[in-house]
């Protein structure tokens, strides 16, 4: 029964180190080797959706993230990235924001920022005019550049 408390000693769901081939298959045939595959069903009790969205957010070091969730990475503790870079800082540049009460009705319209830290221009379909008061909070979509690392 689903109201049911799983009985004690019992893995999570998800958990019982069985993958269901066809998921194993759909995410392979992403391009994703079995391995990180396997890895991201462990890590989203074999949600095939959320292992899709574990593979592509964890793509920029899989191999890691692997590591880390077959556990031959806790002694280390969580990884930190140091960029030689610097640390990132962004600053908001414009934003898309609806005007309508529905998706379905109204339009979208761009508040941009002119210049460093300039006044705000909206841009509505073939009109542009400045905005005295941009929505922030309203946005759907924003849009940010990352500060030089020098500053």
């Amino acid at each position: 029964d689903i109201n049911l408390p799983p009985a004690a000693g019992a893995p999570p769901a998800g958990d019982s180190g069985e993958f269901d081939p066809e998921a194993v298959s759909t995410l392979c045939s992403m391009g994703f080797a079995e391995a990180h595959v396997r890895a991201a069903l462990k890590s989203c009790m074999n949600s095939v959706e959320r292992a899709a969205d574990w593979l592509f957010s964890h793509a920029d070091d899989l191999d890691a993230a692997v590591a880390a969730v077959n556990g031959s990475d806790t002694a280390a503790g969580p990884s930190r990235v140091d960029n030689e870079d610097g640390v990132g800082e962004y600053e908001l540049l414009g934003f898309v924001s609806h005007i309508g009460k529905h998706t379905s009705h109204g339009h979208y319209v761009c508040h941009m920022r002119r210049g460093d830290g300039g006044s705000w221009v909206i841009f509505d379909d073939s009109k542009v005019a400045k905005s005295e008061a941009p929505p922030l909070d309203l946005g759907y979509l924003y849009l940010y550049r990352r500060k030089d690392a020098s500053a």
